[in-house]
This record gives C-alpha cells, structure tokens and sequence, in this order.
C-alpha cells in the first residue's frame, strides 16, 4: 500500500499565513488582475513578490493551475470557512500565464514564447505578401514586426542554422527524451511545411 505523502511544514504555515492576511493578499491580486488586463507589465511586481515570499507565489500559481495535490492538502487542512479564500485566489486564472512566465525564469527562460498572433497582406506595390507578426509570451507581447515573407524564410532558415549550431554544441550532453520526440515532431513538420511551400514556388514559376 502506498504511503500518503506528508504534508510539508513549510505548506502549512504559508497556508496559515495566507488565512491571516487574506485580504492584504486579495486585494494584491485584484490590483494585479487591473493591472494587467490594462495591458500594463506586472512581472516586475511579480518577481519582486516571488522574492520576498517565495513559497506564497508558489502556492498561489499551484492554485491557479490547479495543482491536484495542493488542492486535496488545502481541503485537509483548510478549515470549511476558510476555504473561500483558496477558491478566492482561484478566481484570478487571468494571472496564471504571467505567474508562469516569471516561474520559468528560475530555469533560464526568457520571455518563453507561448502563442504566435499573425495576420497576412499583399503589397500591390511591391508585389510581395506580408506577414504581420506578435510573438506572445504568457500573455506579454514580446516581439512586433512586420515583413515580407521573403524576409521572413530567411529568418526561419536562418533560426534552423542556429538550431543546427545548438543541437553539435550539445548532441553528447543528456536531453530529455519528451524534449528530443518534441524537436523530431517539429522538424518533420517543417520538412512537410517546406515541401508544401516548394510546390507552390513551382507552380507559380510554371504560371510565369
């Protein structure tokens, strides 16, 4: 029979003190839903709290990804009136990406990139189609540019010679295996996406 983990000191006390200033830590995280649902830049406000108490900004990120285990802890230790503060904090899901994106920095990210918002174009002009590019991380815009998307292949094949150069440097370091299928995933797509995109250079040097 598998033995139930214990419940760490350290949880219980930073439970403890969430409960006994509960609404200094509410109004904190709806000051910081405002914040950032008016665009502005929170993480600063957010690395400054993971500083000063680590171990909060832990659990609150636990609560708002849903953390199986430090749910069922809170309901074994949280007493029934009390539970409305957890379920509370839980109500700022909006927070989540940004608490994240300040966790991974921990691990040596920066401005991780989470989501890709494009739009395309024609240039009657110049005759070249556009892509118009925001590169997201957790939330943040972190890049905006617009280019031709000759411009743009350059850049992607340029990014795979530096991916190359990264894959010599540390192909006989460990690297974990999900990591590795996830790069051979991308990869084939990419050798799918450029065949593709070949065959319609093709078919517009034919029409030419």
């Amino acid at each position: 029979m598998k033995k139930e983990e214990e419940i760490p000191k350290s949880f219980i006390d930073t439970v403890e003190f969430v409960i006994n200033n509960s609404n200094i830590i509410l109004d904190m995280l709806s000051n910081l839903a405002m914040e950032h649902m008016l665009g502005r830049d929170i993480r600063e406000s957010l690395r400054s709290l993971k500083e000063r108490h680590e171990l909060l900004f832990k659990l609150i990120r636990d609560i708002l990804v849903k953390n199986k285990k430090v749910l069922n802890w809170l309901s074994e230790i949280v007493e029934e009136d009390k539970r409305w503060i957890f379920s509370k904090i839980g109500d700022y899901s909006i927070l989540y990406d940004e608490f994240e994106a300040v966790r991974l920095e921990d691990f040596g990210f920066l401005n991780p990139i989470s989501s890709i918002i494009y739009n395309v174009s024609y240039n009657e002009d110049l005759t070249v189609p556009f892509l118009d590019i925001e590169l997201i991380s957790y939330g943040k815009k972190v890049l905006h540019f617009k280019e031709g998307i000759d411009h743009i292949l350059w850049l992607t094949s340029s990014l795979m010679e530096r991916v190359l150069e990264c894959l010599k440097e540390y192909k006989d370091k460990p690297i974990h295996k999900e990591t590795i299928y996830l790069m051979r995933e991308q990869i084939e797509e990419i050798i799918k996406n450029s065949k593709e995109t070949l065959k319609i250079f093709e078919e517009m040097i034919t029409k030419k």
